[in-house]
C-alpha cells in the first residue's frame, strides 16, 4: 500500500489512519511547491493533480475522508475493530471497545 502526500495537507488525516491502525505502507512524499502534483505519472493517479492518493493494489483512492472510510472498513477489521455501519452513529461499532 502506497500513500501519496505532502506535509501540512489532508495528507495528514490519511497518514494518521494509517498510523493508527498499524499499517504496513510506504510513504511517497509529492512536493506541491516544486510541482511534483502536476507530472504526468502522479496525474496518472489522480487527474485532479491533488493529494492525498491511495493506491492499494489495483483501488486508487483519491480524497481523505474515502481513504480513511476504506482503512476503517478494510484495515481495521484485519485487528480488533469491527466496520463502520452506514446507517449512522447509532448502529456503528467502529471502535476497538467491547
Amino acid at each position: 500500500m502506497k500513500l501519496y502526500g505532502f506535509g501540512p495537507t489532508r495528507s495528514l488525516r490519511a497518514l494518521w489512519g494509517l498510523k493508527e491502525l498499524d499499517s504496513d505502507f510506504e510513504f511517497v512524499p509529492v512536493n506541491l511547491a516544486a510541482g511534483e502534483h502536476r507530472r504526468p505519472d502522479f496525474l496518472r493517479l489522480n487527474p485532479a493533480g491533488k493529494v492525498p492518493v491511495l493506491v492499494d493494489g489495483d483501488l486508487v483512492l483519491t480524497e481523505s475522508a474515502a481513504i480513511v472510510m476504506y482503512l476503517a472498513d478494510n484495515i481495521a477489521t484485519r485487528g480488533c475493530c469491527r466496520p463502520i455501519s452506514r446507517r449512522g452513529p447509532k448502529h456503528s461499532a467502529g471502535s476497538c471497545s467491547p
